[in-house]
């Protein structure tokens, strides 16, 4: 019993991380803020710092999930 809830869960957790990455699968970053400048402006980092955390981050949030999930 318990394995089946399991795997249940994991089901889940696998159509919900479906369903994120086709709700977003056409969106770019652009213009905004990215995750990792975020942390920098948040932590009042100089525009030299914004600008280099900027260019490492992904413009895409399937690049994202390549590069760190855990689930794949």
């Amino acid at each position: 019993m318990r394995e089946l809830k399991k795997k249940s869960l994991e089901n889940k957790i696998t159509d919900l991380i479906q369903l994120i990455e086709s709700s977003f699968s056409d969106v770019k970053l652009e213009n905004g803020i990215s995750w990792r400048e975020a942390e920098i402006v948040d932590s009042y980092g100089s525009e030299e710092e914004r600008n280099i955390a900027r260019n490492k981050d992904e413009k895409r949030l399937q690049e994202y999930w390549i590069g760190n999930s855990n689930t794949k």
